[in-house]
């Protein structure tokens, strides 16, 4: 069996997420789409945010289930996509669509 590989990262909030940086670095949330497959790519989004997003987001009373979250100190697109990389790594072997299941525990699958 191949296992998927991760063709690109981009951003319907930034225009070039390696290069481009949301307005406050420290206090933000932005989608990083993964392109991701083995013959084709299927895109998966994390939610990208920082603790201080979330703090000043989530009220008394409020929560948030955080399932296609990736929570970073800041932005730094290098550990974004070092987070993306090392839970492809640890994809399991099989089919496609077990091994998309398992990625869409970690960002949103576009057939979910």
């Amino acid at each position: 069996m191949s296992l998927p590989q991760l063709h690109n990262l981009f951003s319907p909030d930034l225009n070039d997420p390696a290069v481009d940086f949301p307005a406050d670095t420290n206090n933000f949330m932005v989608r990083i789409q993964a392109l991701i497959g083995i013959d084709g790519d299927d895109t998966f989004t994390f939610y990208v945010c920082t603790p201080k997003y979330l703090s000043a987001t989530i009220h008394d009373g409020d929560y948030l289930l955080a399932r296609h979250y990736l929570i970073v100190p800041h932005y730094d697109f290098t550990l974004i996509k070092k987070a993306i990389q090392e839970v492809m790594a640890k994809i399991p072997d099989g089919d496609w669509e077990m091994q998309a299941k398992y990625l869409a525990g970690f960002g949103e699958w576009e057939y979910e």
